[in-house]
């Protein structure tokens, strides 16, 4: 999330975007988290929950809300957040999915506590 707020900073991104950039960053990282850390053993895939995808389109609703809905960018003082900044945002948050998942297959992570 840093390495965000400094790469927006060093391509001179104007105060708006930055936040606009930082937050929807920020977001989809938590996403990210919840989906990984739901279970030490089993892939996303492998054991679907119906909450789980209810909480991240819940999320992923409200950071749209924020960004694109022009009286809750006022709100938030975000500025419009562009395509290629979007994608920085979701490399970040399929980068946070990602590494824990591999890790997770060949790895031995903690024993899992009793019930999951």
């Amino acid at each position: 999330m840093a390495l965000a707020l400094i790469l927006g900073a060093r391509v001179g991104m104007p105060e708006p975007d930055l936040r606009a950039f930082v937050f929807t960053t920020l977001a989809l990282m938590n996403v990210g988290l919840i989906v990984i850390n739901r279970s030490f053993r089993s892939s996303l895939y492998e054991a679907p929950n119906p909450a789980i995808w209810g909480s991240v389109t819940a999320a992923l609703s409200i950071v749209a809300v924020a960004i694109y809905w022009s009286t809750a960018q006022s709100l938030f003082h975000f500025g419009p957040l562009h395509l290629d900044d979007l994608s920085v945002c979701l490399a970040a948050g399929a980068n946070l999915i990602g590494l824990p998942g591999v890790a997770k297959r060949f790895g031995s992570g903690p024993e899992p506590l009793a019930g999951n």
